[in-house]
């Protein structure tokens, strides 16, 4: 009797050992699910379960519905690599010299700062990306980290698993970039997802132009075929077995790859999706506008594996999981690619404020080659200023200098037009919105204030121009340096 029941003994230690948090940051001893990321470029919130009824996203919808969606979540930056360097390690890239678009002097992380792959695979976590489990569609292993790396995703399969382990898995879809469009219109035609561009509605800072139209109908359906994308790796998950058993969280890098959204501050270079699926733990059908900043989907990941939160570590546990709510988000950008700038912003839930340390200088700099390249509707904004067509509001963008602050009731226009920073009225808000700000700058050592080796810009500016100088109107590069 008593051999049989050590015997059950260790099996079941053996069996249950890899379910159980981990080492002395245990928050206590209980089961962790599998967590899948599943990210995707270059978007804003534009899908069905959003509002936009032009797209088809019946698959992130679902998810939505399963699970919760987030109105009000936010990227750290409004580009590729400083914003994955943060939601990688939960930390802002200001603080930890990640700041710098895709910098060539890449250095290790600071001491005490790790990838959430690193902590979660410290923890019995089996560590994967996706980009070798489907050949039918295109997943990628994109990091693009501004620091050093190794080895990120030993695995490149869940079902590579070791029995018994949980898995964290990630996988990356470049939809809806620009270089995809064409293929998404392929497939927005054979699968019945083509948007009339007549119907599409444009912002205010948009010419309203039939091409202008075709570009943003392009990008939506770029949002279609992602979703279809997105529904292939859902279905595998459930064909695994593993689906109710593996917390799911969805969201975009930044936001969209249009004029005025990629690369800026403004609500659609940063506002993304979010949507978490929690089967059991997050009531179906949930929607929060509570402020969250993708730094915090680190520190959510870790609550959900068990493990504690580093009290070092920049973000924190969304609060539908305990953490707690945020007043204000804080968001920045620096250099991208060879175009030098500085600029900070925070947000609160009604109030915005913005400020341009290169306030010197207009919003399209003379060696801006992907925004006059790849972002649309730039071709179209170029021909109506030069033929004096565009109003006022669209004329901004071409300005030689901007204003070292802008203020926007986000409330009230949420398009950020209407720059309200020497509105006698909210200069009560202002000031408040000012001192947090200058808080978070001292608070994160922001690096941003260290000047950049020249070189690095020049070589960027290089490299950018031999890559889209060709794609450039022949009148528009005659006054880029």
């Amino acid at each position: 009797m008593y051999e049989k029941r050590f015997f059950y003994l260790i099996f079941a230690y053996l069996f249950l050992t890899p379910f159980i948090c981990f080492s002395g940051e245990k928050e206590g001893r209980e089961v962790v699910p599998n967590i899948l990321w599943i990210v995707n470029e270059d978007m804003s919130p534009d899908l069905g379960c959003y509002g936009n009824t032009l797209v088809k996203t019946p698959n992130i919808d679902q998810l939505a519905a399963e699970g919760a969606m987030f109105t009000r979540a936010y990227a750290p930056s409004p580009v590729c690599s400083p914003c994955r360097s943060s939601f990688f390690t939960g930390m802002y890239n200001i603080r930890i010299g990640a700041h710098q678009h895709r910098t060539p002097n890449k250095k290790p992380l600071p001491e005490g700062v790790k990838l959430v792959t690193e902590r979660l695979s410290d923890h019995g976590y089996y560590i994967c990306n996706l980009s070798g489990m489907f050949n039918d569609i295109k997943g990628n292993s994109k990091t693009d980290f501004n620091f050093k790396s190794e080895n990120v995703f030993p695995g490149s399969d869940w079902n590579s698993c070791p029995k018994g382990k949980p898995f964290f898995a990630y996988i990356n879809f470049n939809e809806p970039k620009p270089y995809l469009w064409n293929k998404s219109e392929k497939w927005a035609k054979e699968n019945g997802a083509l948007i009339d561009s007549s119907k599409v509605e444009l912002p205010p800072y948009y010419p309203n132009t039939t091409k202008t139209k075709k570009w943003m109908a392009q990008c939506l359906q770029g949002i279609s075929h992602l979703d279809s994308k997105v529904g292939r790796v859902i279905n595998q998950l459930k064909k695994d077995g593993l689906y109710d058993n593996t917390v799911i969280l969805y969201f975009s890098d930044h936001g969209s790859a249009m004029v005025r959204h990629k690369q800026w501050l403004y609500e659609t270079g940063i506002r993304v999706p979010f949507i978490i699926r929690y089967p059991e733990k997050i009531k179906p059908g949930s929607v929060s506008d509570d402020l969250i900043n993708l730094i915090d989907v680190t520190a959510t990941t870790l609550k959900l594996a068990g493990i504690k939160v580093p009290e070092s570590m920049d973000g924190s546990v969304i609060p539908i999981l305990g953490g707690k709510k945020k007043e204000y988000i804080f968001t920045s950008r620096d250099r991208c690619d060879g175009t030098e700038e500085r600029i900070r912003a925070v947000t609160g839930k009604r109030f915005k404020l913005i400020r341009n340390y290169r306030n010197d200088v207009g919003y399209v700099q003379k060696n801006s080659y992907y925004i006059e390249a790849m972002l649309s509707p730039m071709p179209e904004l170029r021909r109506l200023e030069k033929e004096g067509k565009l109003n006022e509001i669209q004329s901004q963008w071409f300005s030689s200098v901007k204003e070292y602050e802008e203020f926007y009731d986000l409330e009230n226009d949420p398009y950020e037009i209407n720059n309200l920073i020497h509105s006698e009225k909210y200069q009560k808000q202002v000031k408040t919105l000012r001192k947090a700000l200058d808080n978070w700058i001292l608070e994160t050592d922001d690096k941003g204030a260290i000047k950049e080796d020249p070189e690095i810009a020049k070589r960027s500016k290089a490299r950018m121009r031999k890559l889209y100088w060709h794609l450039i109107d022949p009148e528009v590069r005659k006054d880029m340096d």
